[in-house]
């Protein structure tokens, strides 16, 4: 018990960190060197006002300086990179599969948040995941003295890139316009990358799905056709089977 709390505090701790990436890097702005601040006011945040979930708690929800109200999104990611990391560590254990995991979870959330937010998915961000991931499965490879998994996965990244990209230039020329963002191409490759080869169809049919229902209630609700960001059901989609996709 002591060690799923320890990985969701930890979850926790690393949802603050994907927080600053979220709202900075799509503007431009360094996470690495300048302080938290809030939004509002761009008073510098203490030690202590920068204690993710708790501070928000203790100060119900506001800025200490100037009583802005803070958006419960920063509370979201924290919850949410917790909670996955306790599910991620459940279904693994203490082993390199958690670690993959985690990483791939956490590279997920940002992705998918910035899709939703700006509707773009980074290539800086995207490269970090496809690199991180790589060591990530070249070090698992070692470990278990059994390359067969880096190849699944090194095949996983480049047909999820080459199957999006066919799709892409595919509905480019059919529609005369683009049916969707060539980042999703780059993140296709990425959760590839994660999955492996072996359970990467059924990732994109999950996501596939998932987006086409989210389409259909959209066209249902505004009665006309409008672009909506794929990063959200790519992300549950790879991150779903990363889970379970062997058992499926």
């Amino acid at each position: 018990m002591g060690n799923y709390i320890l990985v969701i505090v930890l979850g926790i701790m690393i949802g603050s960190f994907l927080n600053r990436c979220i709202y900075r890097i799509p503007n431009g702005e360094s996470i690495w060197i300048s302080k938290s601040c809030c939004t509002t006011c761009g008073q510098v945040l203490s030690n202590l006002e920068s204690i993710p979930v708790l501070s928000y708690l203790v100060l119900g929800g506001r800025c200490k300086h100037c009583k802005s109200k803070v958006s419960t999104h920063y509370i979201g990611i924290g919850l949410l990179t917790g909670a996955s990391f306790g599910i991620v560590y459940y279904r693994f254990g203490a082993s390199m599969e958690t670690v993959l995991g985690c990483t791939f979870v956490s590279f997920a959330i940002v992705l998918a948040m910035i899709d939703w937010d700006e509707m773009i998915l980074p290539t800086s961000i995207i490269r970090w995941g496809i690199g991180v991931g790589c060591m990530g499965q070249i070090l698992q490879a070692k470990v278990m003295d059994n390359y067969l998994g880096l190849v699944d996965a090194l095949m996983g990244a480049i047909v999820g890139y080459l199957l999006l990209a066919l799709v892409f230039y595919c509905s480019k020329w059919l529609l005369k316009k683009e049916g969707m963002g060539y980042g999703d191409v780059r993140f296709m490759g990425m959760i590839g990358l994660f999955v492996g080869l072996h359970t990467l169809f059924l990732s994109l049919l999950f996501s596939s799905v998932l987006a086409s229902i989210y389409g259909i209630i959209l066209l249902k609700i505004k009665k006309k056709s409008e672009p909506y960001p794929l990063g959200h059901f790519l992300s549950i989609g790879g991150v779903l089977v990363f889970l379970w996709g062997n058992n499926l």
